[in-house]
């Protein structure tokens, strides 16, 4: 339906008639001279410049806002590591996280586009908290046996995080030099700990590393899969002896 005004005043008119019919959800079309003023069928309305097809004035209706996020990322990370802790990472699905949540899975995805990232940032989360470890190892009088005594208690206290980060399945086999740098993103602290406390060159300090960790690699797993148990002074004990043995065959004494 179209309508010629012959001036602008009548404008109003036009205007005062699309609102009057917007409950009819018609298509309404008005010219108006050079303005070609429109109402669609999901109630848009607006007035166009005919000469060069511009936006003069609009007034859509506004676009639908994203859902609310109902958790924040830190909450549902925390309950992912709690599922985690417990059953180990195949456990954490959108459902259970939900459920874990006091909810369904579909606010997980208000915050994350999949379960993906939610894994991606569960391990990233293990590895801090194993870092804050390493950290407590460094820190000790004696540092390189203090990070190896770190490395089994995270193994022991958090079986399933250290399952997670340091016995999964890999691709390719790799050697030890490349495992270690790839798996523990401390390899160099460590490395530089061995090398200054003990003056040793860079290759004898590699060979210490790598040995030792074969071996606490050893106790962790054992700790972790819950085959074998030991006391703090066992460990410390075990890790001495082996520690003092290797120091004195690299320096030839």
């Amino acid at each position: 339906m179209r309508i010629r005004l012959f001036n602008y005043e009548k404008l109003l008119l036009v205007v005062f008639l699309v609102d009057k019919m917007r409950k009819d959800k018609k298509v309404l079309h008005y010219l108006v001279r050079d303005f070609f003023v429109s109402l669609d069928k999901y109630d848009s309305f607006a007035i166009i410049k005919t000469n060069n097809l511009k936006h003069m004035f609009q007034n859509k209706r506004r676009p639908s806002m994203p859902p609310k996020a109902k958790f924040t990322r830190e909450e549902i990370i925390t309950a992912a590591m709690q599922i985690v802790r417990e059953q180990g990472m195949e456990a954490v699905t959108a459902r259970e996280l939900g459920a874990r949540l006091g909810s369904s899975a579909r606010p997980i995805f208000t915050v994350f586009e999949n379960m993906d990232e939610v894994y991606g940032e569960v391990f990233q989360a293990a590895r801090a908290l194993y870092k804050q470890y390493v950290q407590e190892g460094l820190a000790q009088q004696v540092a390189f046996r203090g990070v190896g005594a770190a490395y089994v208690q995270f193994a022991v206290k958090e079986p399933k995080l250290f399952q997670l980060l340091f016995m999964r399945e890999q691709e390719k086999p790799a050697d030890v030099a490349h495992t270690l740098a790839m798996i523990d993103e401390s390899y160099e602290k460590i490395l530089q700990s061995v090398r200054d406390s003990y003056q040793l060159q860079e290759d004898e300090a590699i060979k210490l590393y790598q040995h030792l960790w074969i071996y606490t690699h050893g106790i962790a797993t054992l700790c972790a899969t819950k085959v074998c148990c030991f006391t703090g002074e066992e460990i410390q004990v075990m890790l001495t002896e082996v520690f003092t043995s290797l120091l004195e065959k690299i320096k030839g004494k």
